[in-house]
């Protein structure tokens, strides 16, 4: 199979993942309006996409997905890793609330925290320096992927807006 059909099948499959997360929502909570709710499937579909579009930027270009552009698909883990809430699960505090490294709280929990904010940052800068200026060229070359990718960001912008 060319790696072109490849991408577009991948592509087919993320409105089937929305779809079946309405549908399955629906089922078992009878309302459209459970959907928004915590744990529910605007969260579940999420956490699937997210998931989703990193086994398959490791699976279509595992040469850059483990190499030069492991920051990608190891940002859409931990993206897909917070809609769980793992960033709050497993530490005393929220990783990402500053009431974990000023609290009393175990030293082990701070670190782990530590390491997880900084691999944080590491990823953005890398993110910045290395996909930046690529990006930033393929909107002034109007690249459908590089508008898909500002639309994909304004959409977490204003769902973390709504939902926190």
């Amino acid at each position: 199979m060319r790696k072109t059909t490849a991408w577009y099948y991948f592509l087919l499959g993320a409105p089937i993942i929305v779809v079946a997360t309405v549908i399955i929502d629906l089922l078992l909570f009878g309302n459209i309006e459970e959907f928004a709710k915590e744990n529910r499937g605007i969260e579940t579909a999420s956490f699937l996409l997210l998931f989703y579009a990193a086994v398959g930027f490791l699976a279509l270009a595992p040469d850059r997905g483990f190499g030069a552009s492991w920051h990608v698909p190891t940002v859409l883990f931990m993206l897909a890793a917070r809609e769980l809430d793992f960033d709050k699960k497993f530490l005393a505090d929220g990783v990402y609330r500053a009431k974990l490294y000023s609290r009393d709280n175990p030293v082990l929990h701070k670190i782990i925290g530590g390491a997880i904010l900084f691999l944080t940052f590491w990823i953005i800068w890398r993110l910045i320096r290395r996909s930046g200026p690529g990006w930033l060229r393929a909107l002034r070359n109007l690249d459908l992927w590089a508008w898909l990718m500002l639309s994909a960001l304004l959409f977490v912008v204003i769902a973390k807006t709504i939902d926190g």
